[in-house]
């Protein structure tokens, strides 16, 4: 059993400062041979499995690269185009989705939960009564977390015929709970299952299970192939996920077939699992938006799922809008960054508005000792940029 599961999905960032200003003119690629060395001695100093790297601009993928196996005691390399699970940096994808309905009319920002339920109303708690689509995706609903193990496990055993009609009753149960509070200075409370309502909120107004609206949404336009749970749950040859077992040290091979996964229910909230070639193209998408490109996305949409609750007179605090923590530098750049894991995999993700570049790093790992790895590349190959 998997010790103290005490974050499913995960969000945090920490300031980056260059010292000096640069401009998307110095941002070229790196030397392959300098990135795949940094990735070695990041494999072997931790004894992280494998991991991959891609370093873009919104027009150009400037280096990509991956290392490592695909399960650990194995030959078995990870390919360039093998999937990975994103955790919670799958929240700007559902948000996404979102920016889509609301540009075609289905739902609005501000649409409230008791609008799309009406039949919710009188059997929930009222303090969710003015609650709107933007206030659960910003993590500002103030409905609790499930961000920890203990509270799936306390979970009612929610039926039905298919995912939607389990969101469905998981929705309905979950507003009738107490409140949690919000942060006092960042003013959210990061909530998982904010995500669920949400997405069921859109399932409602367009009929369509969440799986196959994000599908239509954004994995089709972009032409991704995304799956939903472990990537190696479907085809055992993807990469598998890794952890540290109870009462051991070392590090342990999950098993995609196994016990522990991500209850379908929540899967809005961050179970997406994609290459990081296709998850790029994302990433790109966003780039361009938010130096004012309209592609899938009109770039206004694109700057409210980005800066929607920024404050600008508190420009170090770390604000989260719709799937994006975002913060300005002491130089004045504008970062969108996301970290997500559900334990056996880890993914970093960090956007430059100004010098329209951006950085992702995957392992298939998400113990501590991988996350610090993969810190630390990332902390390299910004080096090698300042």
């Amino acid at each position: 059993m998997k010790k103290n599961i005490t974050l499913i999905l995960i969000f945090g960032f920490s300031v980056i400062a260059y010292g000096q200003r640069l401009s998307p003119e110095k941002i070229k690629p790196i030397c392959q041979d300098m990135l795949i060395k940094y990735m070695q001695q990041t494999l072997h100093d931790l004894k992280i499995p494998g991991i991959t790297v891609s370093i873009f601009n919104g027009n150009k993928v400037l280096n990509e690269a991956v290392l490592g196996v695909r399960r650990l005691n194995s030959n078995d390399s990870i390919k360039l185009n093998d999937k990975f699970h994103l955790g919670s940096c799958g929240k700007a994808m559902t948000g996404f989705v979102a920016g889509r309905l609301v540009e075609k009319g289905l739902i609005r920002w501000d649409t409230k939960v008791f609008d799309v339920f009406p039949e919710f109303k009188d059997s929930s708690n009222v303090a969710y009564l003015n609650v709107t689509l933007s206030e659960l995706l910003s993590h500002r609903s103030k409905v609790r977390t499930f961000g920890e193990d203990d509270e799936w496990a306390l979970l009612p055993n929610f039926k039905g015929q298919d995912n939607m009609e389990r969101r469905h009753n998981f929705s309905k149960w979950l507003l009738r709970q107490e409140t949690v509070e919000l942060d006092s200075i960042k003013k959210y409370t990061y909530s998982n299952a904010g995500y669920t309502v949400a997405a069921h909120m859109m399932e409602k107004v367009t009929e369509k299970s969440w799986e196959n609206l994000i599908n239509e949404e954004l994995f089709k336009p972009l032409n991704i192939n995304a799956s939903f749970g472990w990537p190696a749950l479907s085809d055992k040859n993807q990469p598998w996920g890794h952890w540290i077992l109870d009462n051991d040290s070392k590090l342990t091979i999950h098993s995609p077939n196994g016990d522990y996964k991500m209850d379908d229910i929540i899967t809005p909230a961050g179970n997406y699992s994609l290459s990081i070639i296709d998850y790029t193209k994302f990433l790109q998408l966003n780039l361009l938006g938010i130096n004012g490109t309209d592609t899938i996305l009109k770039s206004s949409t694109y700057d409210y799922l980005h800066y929607c609750n920024f404050v600008p007179e508190k420009p170090l605090v770390g604000w989260y809008s719709i799937g994006w923590g975002v913060y300005r530098t002491p130089e004045s750049y504008m970062i969108s960054t996301h970290d997500g894991s559900a334990c056996t995999f880890y993914c970093y993700t960090l956007l430059f508005k100004e010098l329209n570049f951006g950085l992702v790093i995957i392992t298939n790992a998400g113990e501590d000792e991988s996350i610090k790895g993969v810190k630390k590349l990332k902390n390299k190959i910004l080096k090698y940029y300042k």
